[in-house]
């Protein structure tokens, strides 16, 4: 079978047509992921663990700092307690010395004024009165005192005490034994009274008195209680 040349030509020119659209046409895209669901994200991202180890050396180490400021802070709260007493007991001894020396000075004053006044020529003399004021000092500047006495034994008791702050010491065996309070003495000028009693159990009775107030205590055993 023969074939007629201008039959194959338009042929030709139809496959190599068809060979180019097919080479030319884009390939069909490809369909998107659908998005990750919230568990696929919750596991994909890494879950952070806290150092429970760290937090507690942490919180341990803020404890402690707290309770040294805290423990400071008392130290100076019992420490400016401690001297504000001292600062008040000295006060008041002072006030009670002063007071006292101003009485017996001016006692003392009175009486040079009162001799006086006999001779209206004479004068005072005040070289005396000196040598009495520097006596009266000598003798009020004395803190401690003591005071004894013998009981129906034999016995020989011995008190020693502060004249300002009222503390007192019972000798017994060589050395001295500080007596107890009942109650808080504040500090002013005392004195300290010992006589025997034979039927006191103790072979003696003892008493202190408030120069300033009158206020009085009676020993009892080896404590001061004030007597109402």
């Amino acid at each position: 079978m023969v074939f007629k040349p201008w039959i194959i030509m338009p042929v030709l020119c139809f496959l190599i047509a068809g060979c180019q659209t097919t080479a030319v046409l884009p390939e069909p895209a490809a369909e998107a992921p659908p998005p990750p669901s919230t568990e696929e994200v919750e596991k994909r991202t890494p879950l952070v663990v806290p150092n429970t180890a760290q937090l507690e050396a942490t919180r341990a180490e803020n404890v402690e700092y707290l309770s040294g400021q805290l423990s400071t802070m008392q130290e100076q709260v019992i420490q400016i307690k401690a001297d504000t007493s001292e600062l008040r007991k000295t006060t008041q001894i002072l006030l009670a010395r002063a007071q006292m020396l101003s009485d017996q000075s001016a006692k003392i004053v009175s009486e040079n004024i009162g001799g006086s006044i006999s001779s209206t020529q004479e004068a005072p003399d005040l070289e005396q009165l000196t040598k009495q004021l520097k006596s009266l000092i000598k003798r009020t500047d004395a803190q401690y005192q003591l005071v004894s006495g013998y009981t129906a034994k034999g016995e020989w008791v011995l008190i020693r005490y502060d004249r300002f702050s009222g503390e007192s010491w019972l000798a017994d065996q060589g050395q001295w034994n500080l007596l107890n309070e009942s109650e808080e003495v504040l500090p002013s000028v005392f004195t300290i009274q010992l006589l025997r009693a034979d039927k006191d159990i103790k072979g003696y009775v003892a008493a202190r008195v408030d120069q300033a107030t009158g206020q009085s205590w009676w020993l009892k055993q080896d404590t001061w209680l004030m007597l109402q």
